[in-house]
């Protein structure tokens, strides 16, 4: 059967209402059914539990990452590992919010592979609070000045989460920048 006009515009309505209702009322716990030999009965799995169980892996993986490579890094009470390497000019100019910022970099996953790289000849431009970036990028970059070197990682919850980025970053992936502050616009603010 074909809709069309107002009868379609109603089913697309009703549809994403339908949709909103099951993620809101069905996402928080999840039943499964024992099956090797108990009785069949709903138990029911902690998703919260899960995804702490997550998080840990996570963080268990970085700190021996950080470990093999020798880097001395701090970590910020968001979860953002940091390590600041290159020193700026004097009176150089501190990236604030709304500040337009030119920056070099090499994105890579934890395993190495590059996914994006911008050189100082041709840096990424990013204006923070305006340009779209991963969360943990403005907490970043407002550590830094003009001239800076520095080192993040930024765990999944920071970067892409559960999702992941098209075929580049793959769900609950850990995030590796190696930046350099090329320039700080300071105008205008947004």
């Amino acid at each position: 059967m074909m809709f069309t006009g107002r009868a379609a515009a109603l089913l697309a309505v009703c549809w994403v209402v339908f949709c909103l209702l099951v993620a809101a009322t069905g996402c928080r716990k999840v039943y499964r059914v024992e099956q090797a030999g108990a009785a069949a009965r709903p138990q029911q799995v902690d998703l919260t539990a899960a995804q702490a169980i997550s998080v840990k892996q996570e963080m268990e993986s970085i700190e021996a990452f950080v470990a093999r490579s020798g880097w001395n890094m701090q970590q910020s009470g968001t979860g953002l590992w940091y390590e600041i390497y290159g020193e700026a000019a004097a009176g150089a100019p501190k990236v604030e919010y709304g500040d337009a910022v030119k920056v070099a970099y090499t994105l890579r996953l934890l395993n190495g592979s590059v996914i994006e790289e911008y050189t100082a000849e041709r840096p990424r431009t990013w204006i923070l609070g305006k340009s779209e970036m991963t969360a943990g990028l403005p907490e970043a970059l407002m550590m830094l000045k003009k001239g800076n070197k520095a080192r993040f990682i930024l765990p999944s919850h920071l970067a892409y989460g559960f999702s992941g980025n098209g075929t580049d970053i793959p769900p609950r992936a850990t995030l590796l920048y190696d930046l350099e502050v090329v320039e700080v616009l300071v105008e205008p603010k947004i």
